[in-house]
């Protein structure tokens, strides 16, 4: 059933004298702070910032361990291209969202407390069934951390959290509103520290949440609003992010995570059969409209004395479903001959038992069959292991998949809508994706980022079987 509970508004609208300053002049001479680790958005947001923003100051990044990864991305070519000494404008924190005052050593805390004016906020554990500890210790005790950090910044104007959309999962109407959070805080570690183990007790907790990540980021919404004293905050909502538009290219994406991996294995035709009605919207975003939303939210927000919220989606003003998604998607993949199998489109099953007993006739079972085969040639098993990693991952996205959330963008589309130029650097309206040339190019940019497309296609025209 739907929460009843009462919503809190979130406040005052953007000031009107920012809407005549344009995001450029924004963050001109200014310094900023991103959390994001592996999130997707992390390196597009830094690319982006510094691509179009050209007179930012520094760019300071929370990383594990070394910010070679992070500049050897191909997501910095153009940058690197056209303006290459702009990439010493990216200054590595080392640290970490676990530990104490996030790992950070005195002198670099200083120059943050010293230098900085807007934070990005994006790090979290995007593992959907992680411990709930985990979740806890990343997704909400992290997000106070860097909360407290961000309070003792001297120039700091807007603290900007990436929430998901999904936090708020247990009702089917979603505002733009903040909400009571899903559970007390202490009532939340007073089970961990009683009865962690127990899963009976731990779902009891979640109520209407089908995972820990959602709930973990609901908590952290909560915890930012209480403590943010004075601090601007803007929570962002982005509902499920996919590959660009256009920056930094066409089909950018750098890992393997939620529905790009579920769009892969039903191109790839390992999965065969959803849990879903052909109906169910898919709430897709490109994550430059995430990035570019985050980038204008913080320079139209900045000073605001009450709390922003924008979900950044697109099923209520430009949805498509499921299953036209899928379908743009292997319509593009069928040209190149990406399948492993013959490529069907997917069925989708309401009803789980009869999902499970088609998955077994026309996925297990065939799979079955050619790891026999294998063994018969003398090669290693891998369809049955294969299939088993699927059933995982079609397992965590079911929730999304079979069901059809009003995720309300008004502010989001104005927001989108009304910036100094509505159709020039920072593009992030929904309406304005058109589907399948979109899925179309979202599957070639899977064929050149994630698979290599020079190394993984050889003499034949045939791609190299995908081990999941």
């Amino acid at each position: 059933m739907m929460s009843q509970r009462k919503e809190v508004s979130q406040g005052s609208k953007m000031s009107p004298d920012r809407c005549s300053l344009s995001v450029a002049d924004f963050y001109s001479g200014k310094s900023v702070f991103i959390t994001g680790g592996i999130a997707v958005y992390f390196k597009v947001l830094i690319e982006k910032l510094l691509y179009s923003c050209k007179d930012i100051d520094k760019i300071y990044v929370l990383v594990r361990k070394s910010v070679e990864p992070l500049i050897n991305s191909p997501a910095f070519t153009r940058l690197k291209a056209e303006r290459p000494q702009d990439m010493t404008k990216i200054i590595a924190v080392v640290g970490d969202l676990c530990l104490p005052n996030l790992g950070i050593n005195v002198e670099d805390e200083a120059n943050l407390l010293e230098n900085v004016s807007i934070v990005f906020h994006s790090a979290a554990t995007v593992k959907f069934n992680a411990p709930l500890r985990e979740a806890m210790r990343t997704n909400v005790e992290g997000t106070g951390l860097v909360l407290e950090l961000s309070r003792r910044m001297k120039k700091l104007e807007v603290f900007i959290h990436v929430s998901s959309a999904y936090a708020q999962l247990d009702k089917l109407v979603v505002e733009e509103v903040v909400y009571p959070p899903p559970a007390k805080l202490e009532d939340v570690y007073e089970l961990l520290d009683k009865h962690e183990h127990d899963v009976k007790k731990v779902s009891k907790l979640l109520k209407g949440f089908p995972n820990t990540y959602t709930f973990s980021k609901a908590l952290a919404e909560t915890l930012l609003v209480e403590r943010r004293a004075r601090i601007p905050l803007v929570i962002l909502r982005p509902s499920v992010v996919m590959p660009a538009v256009s920056e930094p290219m066409e089909g950018w994406v750098d890992s393997y995570q939620g529905a790009v991996a579920l769009f892969i294995a039903t191109a790839k035709g390992w999965i065969r059969v959803l849990h879903g009605r052909k109906s169910v919207v898919a709430d897709l975003i490109p994550v430059d409209y995430v990035t570019n939303m985050a980038i204008l939210a913080a320079s139209q927000c900045a000073g605001c004395k009450q709390v922003q919220v924008f979900n950044c989606c697109s099923g209520t003003v430009n949805p498509v479903t499921w299953r036209q998604a899928d379908r743009f998607y292997i319509e593009e993949a069928k040209k190149d001959g990406f399948s492993d199998l013959a490529c069907i489109f997917p069925c989708m099953v309401q009803h789980a038992s009869v999902q499970k007993l088609m998955s077994f006739l026309i996925e297990t079972l065939p799979a079955y069959f050619l790891d026999l085969l294998r063994i018969l040639g003398r090669q290693s098993p891998r369809y049955i292991r294969s299939i088993s990693k699927l059933a995982n991952l079609r397992n965590e996205l079911r929730v999304f998949t079979s069901t059809t959330w009003q995720f309300r963008c008004e502010r989001a589309l104005a927001l989108a809508t009304t910036q100094p130029a509505a159709a020039g650097p920072f593009p992030c309206c929904a309406r304005n994706i058109q589907w399948r040339p979109y899925l179309a190019a979202c599957h070639r940019g899977v064929v050149a980022y994630l698979f290599n497309r020079n190394s993984n296609v050889n003499a034949g025209g045939t791609y190299r079987r995908l081990d999941f």
